[in-house]
C-alpha cells in the first residue's frame, strides 16, 4: 500500500557487443554499456500504489516504423507508510530485429589457400543466444576505375595505371576544343567465389570456412529472415596477400 511515482524515459539503442575476452576482467572500464546516453525523453510520468503483495505495473506504448533501435529506462520512486523513500530503474529494449548477428575472422591476413575461418555469433537484445540459419557470401572485391580520354574512349585497368605512374592525372586535353577526361565509373566489381548456408548452434555459433585461391579483398556477408521485418545482415572482411603484393583492390 505504498504509493510510487514512475517516470519512462525513451533513448535511441546503439548496439555495441564486443567478443568474449580470455580476460574479460581486464577490460570491464571499455564496457560500452557504461556509456550514458543523455538520460533520454519522458514519455510518461504516473503515480501509483502498490496492492498487498507490494506490486504495482506500469504499461507504456512504443512507437512503430521508429527506423531504430529503443531503450526505455523505467525510475520508480516508492514511498512506503513510514515515510522512506527508495527509488529503483531497470531498462527494456524494443529492437527491429528479434536478434542480432556478428561476424569475425580469426585472422585478417591471409596468404593465397590458407583458409579462412570465420566466426558468427547471433544474440539478441538481452545478450542470449539465438539458434538461426543464414545465407553466406563470400566474394572478391575489385576496385576499378574507368574513364574516358577527351575522344570518348573508356581508359581502364593497366593502361590507366600506366598513364597515373607517367604524368599527373587526369591530363590536359591536347587542344582547347576537346573535352576534359571524364570519370565513367569508380567502385567495387564483385566476383563470387561462394554461396552457402550456415547453421548456428543452440549456443548461437557457427564456425565457417573457405580457402582463397588469389590475393585481394575478401567480402563475407551473413543474410538471414526475421518475419515481419528486414533480413538480418552482417559482413566482415579478409585480405590475402603474399610478400609482393602492392594493391588488394582495397579503397
Amino acid at each position: 500500500n505504498a504509493t510510487v511515482e514512475v517516470v519512462v524515459k525513451q533513448s535511441p539503442y546503439y548496439r555495441w557487443w564486443t567478443w568474449p575476452r580470455e580476460y574479460p576482467w581486464c577490460y570491464e572500464d571499455q564496457n560500452p554499456y557504461r556509456w550514458h546516453y543523455g538520460g533520454g525523453q519522458v514519455i510518461k510520468q504516473e503515480t501509483l500504489r502498490t496492492d498487498a503483495t507490494g506490486k504495482a505495473v506500469v504499461t507504456f506504448e512504443t512507437p512503430a516504423n521508429q527506423g531504430q533501435d529503443l531503450q526505455y529506462t523505467i525510475e520508480a520512486r516508492v514511498t512506503d507508510s513510514s515515510r522512506r523513500e527508495i527509488t529503483g530503474s531497470d531498462t527494456v529494449r524494443v529492437t527491429q530485429h528479434r536478434y542480432y548477428v556478428h561476424a569475425r575472422p580469426e585472422h585478417n591476413i591471409l596468404r593465397p589457400n590458407d583458409e579462412a575461418a570465420i566466426e558468427f555469433a547471433a544474440i539478441d537484445a538481452n545478450d542470449q543466444p539465438c539458434q538461426t540459419e543464414g545465407n553466406v557470401r563470400v566474394t572478391r572485391e575489385i576496385w576499378k576505375e574507368i574513364w574516358l580520354d577527351p575522344s570518348g574512349r573508356e581508359i581502364t585497368g593497366a593502361e590507366l595505371a600506366g598513364l597515373r605512374r607517367e604524368q599527373t592525372f587526369p591530363p590536359l586535353p591536347p587542344r582547347p576544343d576537346l573535352p576534359p577526361w571524364r570519370l565513367k565509373f569508380r567502385g567495387y566489381e564483385s566476383e563470387e567465389i561462394l554461396k552457402t548456408k550456415v547453421q548456428l548452434d543452440e549456443q548461437g555459433k557457427a564456425r565457417f570456412t573457405f580457402t582463397p585461391q588469389k590475393e585481394g579483398y575478401y567480402r563475407i556477408q551473413w543474410n538471414s529472415p526475421d518475419p515481419g521485418t528486414a533480413p538480418v545482415t552482417t559482413e566482415t572482411y579478409v585480405w590475402v596477400a603474399t610478400d609482393k603484393s602492392t594493391d588488394l583492390n582495397y579503397r
